[in-house]
């Protein structure tokens, strides 16, 4: 009984060990607008890598995102994105703003010539033409994808 109880407590150790190293693996910034994204990407471009997470604006009747697919993305990303982003990765969430202001197709989200974005949520790494969209952005296998070295 006391070895079975040493292996519990070894592994119960590792496990605890092995989550903290993962939660130090990524940081991450809050942003609310194009200006202050950009301006995050230059303050963090020693990071190893830097990934943008654009979502919908918090609407203020319910405390979540007006789009339902960020809702949906959210917890998947900040589940999967630690475990396979580099240590010193950064995340730098940006908020889009209100419905209607990303409905329009002369968005600057839109329409700027590095982004480009055509839907929310959007997970891309900085610097690289990889991007997931909408609801990719939900399936783990799609945020490890994004984050592998391409060779």
């Amino acid at each position: 009984i006391a070895i079975a109880t040493r292996k519990v407590s070894f592994w119960f150790v590792v496990a605890v060990h092995c989550s903290w190293t993962l939660a130090m693996a990524l940081t991450e910034v809050h942003v609310s607008s194009l200006a202050d994204y950009l301006a995050a990407c230059e303050t963090h471009k020693a990071a190893p890598q830097i990934f943008g997470l654009f979502c919908g604006g918090i609407d203020s009747e319910t405390g979540k995102s007006w789009c339902p697919d960020c809702v949906t993305a959210q917890p998947v990303i900040s589940s999967e994105l630690p475990k396979v982003a580099k240590p010193g990765a950064v995340l730098i969430h940006c908020d889009v703003g209100d419905r209607t202001s990303w409905k329009d197709m002369k968005n600057e989200y839109r329409t700027h010539p590095k982004l480009k974005l055509t839907g929310v949520p959007t997970l891309l790494l900085h610097g690289t033409v990889k991007k997931i969209v909408e609801d990719q952005c939900a399936k783990p296998s799609h945020i490890e994808l994004l984050a592998e070295d391409e060779d």
